[in-house]
């Protein structure tokens, strides 16, 4: 299974079990190697919304969003 997921274009291969963040961190890599081989382009930095910006109501819904909870009935 491994060689075949590597041979797919997989970067990583997570076994059960794995840690939240090595998840992320998997992500994080191949968002990078994408980005350096011109797979993915930088969006206009004006369409983008500095966490900064954002309310603390905002940044509660954000981290529910990244949490996997989309539907108003998950958060409850």
């Amino acid at each position: 299974m491994f060689v075949l997921a590597i041979k797919a274009g997989a970067i990583e291969f997570l076994t059960k079990s794995f840690r939240d963040q090595a998840l992320l961190d998997a992500i994080h890599r191949r968002i990078q190697l994408d980005f350096a081989s011109g797979k993915l382009q930088a969006r206009d930095p004006r369409t983008r919304v500095p966490y900064d910006l954002l309310t603390q109501g905002e940044r509660e819904v954000l981290a529910l969003v990244v949490g996997g909870l989309f539907q108003k009935a998950n958060c409850r």
